[in-house]
């Protein structure tokens, strides 16, 4: 990282990205059940937190965990692209395409994979709203269609999962706005990004989450706030322990639907994962086996989603009774282990077999 990142939080950084990135696709595992036997095939599955222990696991790790992962990744986003400030020919010209490439990649390795392989072996038999081959569909999603893409019929993951890349490419492009803004009249700016925020309201195709936490990011960059610091030395342990189980008590008697409470949630969210990130720089040995799996974040991240999550499902589901409850928790936990450790495993690989296409497909992260 860049000469005016400090080396503490460089290092915290680098221990978080890859455990960080273990989050949704534990996540995205447990949501696979969300679609098919007998649960409801709508977004209100996640209010009835009682009903099964499979509603309790996802419940917990994407509501109360996951929801903060994502916005995290954004608020690291702004946080080193300001700290480490570049002219803008250099973001369009070297940053961007770092994103953009991989992005271009992926996006046609899963296409081919979904709408070629899987049909040989029949795998995609009842489940083609995962892969649909509409291409209006796929462009919807790619350009970010904000109407829920399961509701709406837009379920094409493998394209939908790269949202967070072409939210982060849009924000290095507005980065000169952030930047003129915060130096200027940071009050006011936070002020319309919360408002925007509470009203979701979506400019320029980027989320309000996103918008949010990487405008946060490049006010510490800027300011050179280290937010690691004052997350351990203001929000202790048994504070954040009793912000999960307001959560936890907001869900279940509120629902998830509130716009107050997911917001809540990334910052309880983030603030965990500030605070650990201190027990994995703690041990040297630790930190050392995370500093070279930091490389495999972002190939966990593009490769774990959409194509690969729902074929490891539907291989699962011919073992395991995914018609119990107590079973569909179990099962996401196998989905996540065998999706985490393929994908690692194969990034591994790559890195040391192929090292020039596992740069191509990471954007140099190698």
């Amino acid at each position: 990282m860049g000469e005016a990142v400090p080396e503490s939080v460089s290092r915290r950084i680098s221990a978080l990205r890859w455990p960080a990135c273990l989050v949704p696709v534990l996540a995205h595992a447990a949501q696979s059940f969300a679609f098919v036997g007998d649960y409801p095939k709508t977004a209100e599955w996640l209010v009835p937190l009682m009903d099964s222990p499979y509603l309790w696991t996802d419940a917990f790790i994407y509501s109360l965990l996951g929801i903060g992962v994502v916005p995290m990744f954004f608020l690291f986003s702004g946080y080193l692209h300001f700290a480490c400030p570049r002219s803008y020919s250099e973001v369009l010209r070297r940053r961007v395409p770092r994103i953009f490439v991989p992005m271009v990649l992926w996006t046609a390795i899963f296409c081919a994979f979904a709408l070629a392989v899987i049909p040989l072996f029949g795998l995609c038999s009842g489940y083609d709203f995962l892969f649909s081959s509409d291409p209006k569909r796929w462009f919807t999603c790619l350009v970010g269609d904000y109407s829920h893409p399961f509701t709406a019929g837009l379920c094409c993951p493998t394209v939908y999962q790269f949202w967070y890349l072409r939210d982060l490419i849009v924000l290095m492009l507005i980065g000169p706005l952030v930047n003129w803004w915060l130096r200027r009249a940071p009050i006011v700016y936070f002020a319309l990004v919360c408002a925007s925020a509470f009203g979701d309201w979506r400019p320029l195709l980027v989320g309000t989450t996103a918008l949010m936490f990487y405008s946060l990011g490049a006010f510490c960059g800027l300011r050179k706030v280290d937010f690691f610091a004052l997350a351990d030395r203001y929000c202790p342990w048994p504070l954040l322990a009793l912000a999960l189980v307001v959560q936890i008590v907001v869900m279940r008697h509120l629902g998830t639907s509130l716009t107050l409470n997911p917001m809540v949630g990334c910052f309880t969210s983030i603030l965990f994962f500030l605070k650990a990130s201190a027990l994995l720089v703690a041990n040297e040995r630790r930190f050392a086996v995370l500093r070279r799996l930091d490389r495999q974040s972002f190939f966990l991240y593009c490769c774990h989603g959409g194509t690969v999550g729902n074929v490891m499902f539907m291989l699962t589901a011919f073992v395991l009774p995914y018609d119990r409850p107590w079973m569909a928790a179990v099962g996401a936990f196998v989905i996540f282990a065998l999706n985490a450790g393929l994908c690692t495993g194969v990034g591994l690989a790559l890195e040391r077999w192929c090292p020039r296409l596992f740069a191509r497909l990471t954007g140099g992260r190698g």
